[in-house]
């Protein structure tokens, strides 16, 4: 199901049709879980842009399947998206997301990427 629903929220994204499936937003599989749901609509407003609608990179480094390896306690993972890394194109999200948003993404990244 994972795979299914990476290709749907990205010909959704890309607005094209993927493997000869037509999609559309009704075809986007969320998480059961309201916090990871919530957790994919900000990672798909706010951080597919650069790492990708699948998490596999762009302008920003790849998060899938490599968020936990990076960031193996929670909090340093939380911390990284509130604060950004300086330096870097990563920027801080605690004065656009709330912090159970950043909750709910980091999940979202940890779990579902």
């Amino acid at each position: 199901m994972r795979i299914v629903s990476r290709i749907l929220v990205g010909c959704v994204i890309a607005g094209s049709a993927v493997a000869g499936w037509a999609c559309s937003a009704e075809d986007v599989a969320v998480p059961d879980d309201p916090v990871l749901a919530s957790g994919q609509q900000v990672y798909q407003a706010r951080c597919a842009s650069c790492h990708g609608p699948t998490g596999n990179g762009g302008l920003g480094p790849p998060l899938a399947g490599i968020t936990t390896e990076r960031y193996p306690d929670v909090a340093d993972n939380i911390a990284v998206v509130a604060n950004g890394i300086p330096g870097t194109s990563m920027r801080a999200f605690d004065t656009i997301l709330s912090p159970e948003e950043i909750t709910a993404v980091v999940r979202y990244t940890r779990e579902s990427l």
